[in-house]
């Protein structure tokens, strides 16, 4: 369900602002529960080695799986091993083929939206980006 604010639409339990919105962008790990909570990237992943579910390392940006296993050989003897597994948080999303900060892309699309026409000059200005990165 949408509700206006301002001038751009967004869901009903948010109401940001474009300023406040920006300010977000400068905590990594509120950016990325922010962009969890509204389904942009994923906020669980399941190991594709081990089946299980794995952890989210905000500060790789990445889901990571290092469980320890313990599976018997033909003998009967116990052999131990580490998942090691890890994937992108940002894998199968829009974000994947994106090569600026996070921070950077947020904020630009947050002004892209919410500015009019012709809004090129002012963001490159603002996020200190080439005028063929605003526009690609």
């Amino acid at each position: 369900m949408a509700a206006e604010v301002g001038s751009c639409v967004s869901c009903i339990a948010c109401k940001w602002t474009t300023l406040g919105f920006c300010s977000l962008c400068n905590n990594t790990e509120e950016l990325l529960n922010f962009l969890v909570r509204h389904h942009v990237v994923l906020g669980c992943c399941w190991c594709e080695r081990c089946g299980e579910l794995c952890r989210v390392d905000f500060a790789r940006l990445s889901f990571r799986c290092d469980r320890r296993h313990v599976q018997r050989d033909s003998r009967g003897r116990r052999r131990m091993w580490r998942c090691n597994y890890s994937r992108s948080l940002f894998l199968g999303t829009w974000f994947s083929s994106v090569r600026l900060p996070l921070q950077t892309v947020c904020k630009l699309i947050c002004l892209w939206l919410t500015f009019r026409f012709p809004r090129q000059n002012l963001i490159k200005t603002e996020l200190r980006i080439s005028s063929s990165t605003v526009v690609n």
